[in-house]
């Protein structure tokens, strides 16, 4: 659902504790669904509880989600990161305890959802609390953390139901040039051009954590119609990107065969050419992804679900031309046009939402925002 994002972008202070509510109660419908497939399909007792184990850890992840959502929110984010850092350290020793002593898949699958609910006890529920006892005066009230409003949820639901259709059509969008590169060109082009793209999502990371990071500020800007200090900010930003881009770009033309070649073998060296497109194509996103998240920080996900469904059409009508006339060139051209193309609509869409806005309709309460 993206109820993270929601809570992230709610500079009007919507109650954490109806937040929390919705996402335990899709956690344990999720659980329940993953159970009854599991336990309707004809697996063997093994498979099964690795299924059920998975499903539990899942689960327990998406509560863990939503509290740093609330850390995010507060600007508390090396909180969260030693959260994470900890639940993985903690989900490898046990896995390989589980394994090692246990002799068996299960038994390491089982540190899983044990791995999750330690650091959630230990860790991610305490640092929530603190922060909810800062925000509201260290006023001790289960109102802050618990709560069972049905309306409060259902309207938190229908604002963050376009965030799950944004979820899904940039996943279809990511996988579109993955299907049509394996059916025009066969699955060793496929391998290529996969360990091709893949440096540059290392890149990527650095643009996500600086996005995740400035969300809450814009949306504060945004709902203090402070429209000098959002744009600073997305100026700033779409600096960095540029510049991460600007950068990989430049080292890509001046040496991504030889790069290619000492990451992968000398086979790959000689796609230097399709390296340079491809890191063209990554400056783009990385632009298109910091303009996508100021958008959101003005919480239009609708219209943010509207430019990556655009974005989707694009990609499945441009790419199987580009490849069948340029080969994995072709597939690179195309990721850039559809790159483009999202970054441009965006970037309108932020002019006409937080710069031209008249002050009565900015920072509307999430009321307002269910019924768009």
């Amino acid at each position: 659902l993206g109820l993270r994002n929601v809570l992230v972008t709610d500079a009007r202070e919507a109650r954490f504790a109806d937040y929390l509510a919705l996402r335990l109660v899709t956690a344990a419908l999720s659980m329940a669904v993953v159970s009854g497939i599991a336990l309707v399909c004809s697996y063997r007792d093994g498979l099964v509880w690795v299924i059920l184990l998975v499903g539990l850890g899942r689960s327990l992840e998406s509560v863990v989600d939503i509290l740093h959502g609330l850390l995010q929110r507060h600007e508390r984010m090396d909180r969260a990161a030693i959260g994470l850092v900890i639940q993985g350290a903690l989900t490898l020793v046990l896995l390989a305890l589980g394994v090692g002593v246990g002799g068996r898949l299960v038994w390491g699958m089982a540190g899983y959802p044990l791995a999750v609910a330690a650091t959630l006890a230990f860790w991610d529920v305490p640092n929530a609390l603190r922060v909810l006892g800062r925000a509201h005066g260290f006023r001790s009230s289960t109102r802050l953390w618990i709560s069972y409003q049905p309306d409060a949820m259902l309207r938190l639901l229908w604002v963050s139901l376009p965030l799950g259709g944004v979820a899904v059509l940039m996943a279809l969008s990511a996988s579109v040039p993955k299907y049509v590169i394996a059916h025009v060109l066969g699955s060793r082009e496929l391998g290529i051009y996969a360990a091709v793209v893949y440096p540059t999502m290392l890149a990527a990371l650095v643009v996500t954590a600086m996005g995740q990071a400035a969300r809450p500020r814009l949306a504060r800007y945004h709902s203090r119609q402070d429209r000098a200090g959002f744009f600073r900010l997305v100026s700033r930003m779409l600096a960095v990107a540029g510049g991460v881009g600007a950068v990989g770009l430049g080292v890509t033309v001046l040496a991504g065969g030889p790069v290619l070649g000492a990451l992968y073998g000398t086979p790959l060296d000689r796609y230097g050419w399709l390296a340079i497109w491809v890191m063209f194509a990554a400056a783009l996103r990385y632009l298109a992804r910091v303009a996508c998240g100021a958008l959101d920080a003005t919480r239009r996900f609708t219209t943010g679900m509207l430019i990556r469904a655009a974005e989707l059409v694009l990609v499945v009508v441009l790419l199987p031309v580009l490849v069948m006339s340029f080969g994995l060139v072709g597939a690179a051209a195309g990721i850039a046009m559809s790159s483009l193309g999202v970054l441009a609509a965006t970037s309108t869409a932020l002019y006409l939402v937080a710069g031209r806005e008249r002050p009565e309709q900015m920072g509307r309460g999430l009321g307002e925002l269910a019924r768009d």
